[in-house]
């Protein structure tokens, strides 16, 4: 039997399930609440602050690289986060007359944008240890179409040309092998376990500071927002639904349409919850910072406890500036031998030394000795 649809009252009935559509004006704070808007952003928000430790050297590239990148996350946590903290805050205790969905909207937004700041610390602490994790599965899928097919080179009269070959039964296991390694992807893991076990399996001892913000993340208050809000509001339902899929029996998992007009998301509770993850979060991010600006980079289980030491060095004639591994200067003075500039061969100054990072250390080694002896062509 065919159904003829009254499009007047599906319009009607449209309304009063309660289509609402809002404005750029319902976002914003009312005059009469800017001062809790302001006081609420003072409260959130944080000045992070360079650590110094004149013992240590770092590798000043290095360092202006990924401090550039914690400029991002200071930003978004300030801005991105701490703003939208503050409009619901004010919202919710000023005098001004605001919408239900307007509120839960931005709780969504602030709810998963926090979650996501704890991903892209760690992204930031997988590249700076070069644990070489990908950031996604997407970038399996690609290395899958690059190494679908063998690349070579047919010289015809024209030139060159490429062509796509299978691989050989064993090219294709040596590709399977190394596509492994390649494809592995940063799983942090409820409490951080998923990274501390990837850098163990690396070789790598677990630093105190990597210790500490793993403690910060297993937070009570941090496993409870990803767990019972961010991963509802993605999964299931936001925060803005009165009518969604909900649970109807809180002994049995059954589940149903429920309706609740107030929302699921009690706005008292969550700003309690979300001050609390703030503290924490902010904690977090120092410490990352702190982890760069220190050059507090991994070791290897091996050189536990190892002190390295860098020599700071620069030419008396063309003042170039290099740095040298602590034990191949003392060697020269055994000898009783100047260090010659790479540049012009007069005598370089000692300017100072420093403790260095295992991996600079070595870099360090490696760079004096392309200096000194070039490489192959």
């Amino acid at each position: 039997m065919k159904i003829i649809r009254d499009k007047k009252s599906d319009k009607k009935v449209l309304n009063i399930v309660g289509e609402n559509l809002l404005n750029y004006e319902d976002f914003l704070i009312e005059t009469k609440d800017l001062v809790l808007y302001s006081k609420a952003l003072k409260k959130s928000r944080c000045k992070f602050v360079m650590a110094h430790d004149s013992s240590r050297m770092i590798n000043s590239f290095e360092f202006a690289m990924y401090a550039t990148l914690m400029t991002e996350i200071f930003n978004f946590y300030n801005n991105d986060i701490c703003i939208e903290v503050a409009k619901i805050y004010a919202m919710i205790e000023g005098k001004g007359d605001y919408k239900f969905r307007v509120i839960a909207n931005m709780v969504d937004t602030v709810a998963v944008k926090v979650c996501s700041c704890w991903e892209y610390i760690f992204q930031i602490l997988n590249k700076y240890f070069m644990l070489e994790l990908n950031s996604m599965h997407l970038n399996k899928d690609i290395l899958d179409k690059i190494y679908e097919k063998k690349m070579i080179f047919i010289k015809d009269e024209e030139g060159y040309r490429i062509e796509y070959v299978d691989w050989t039964d064993e090219e294709r296991e040596r590709i399977n092998q190394e596509l492994k390694k390649k494809k592995r992807v940063l799983n942090i893991g409820s409490k951080a376990k998923g990274f501390k076990k990837e850098i163990r399996k690396q070789g790598y001892v677990v630093s105190e500071r990597v210790n500490q913000i793993s403690a910060l993340n297993s937070s009570v208050c941090v496993e409870k927002l990803k767990s019972e809000i961010r991963n509802t509001i993605t999964h299931k339902k936001s925060s803005t639904f009165a009518f969604a899929i909900g649970g109807l029996d809180r002994i049995l998992p059954t589940e149903g349409i429920e309706c609740d007009r107030t929302g699921w998301v009690k706005i008292d509770e969550f700003m309690e919850l979300i001050f609390d993850n703030l503290d924490v979060l902010k904690n977090a991010i120092q410490i990352t910072f702190d982890i760069i600006c220190l050059g507090d980079k991994l070791v290897h289980i091996e050189n536990q406890g190892k002190k390295y030491k860098v020599v700071a060095l620069e030419c008396s004639k063309c003042h170039f500036k290099m740095n040298m591994i602590d034990e191949l200067y003392v060697m020269h003075g055994e000898y009783d031998l100047s260090v010659e500039c790479p540049k012009c061969d007069s005598d370089m100054l000692f300017k100072g030394e420093g403790e260095a990072s295992e991996s600079d250390y070595y870099q360090v080694f490696w760079n004096e000795m392309r200096l000194r002896f070039g490489t192959e062509e």
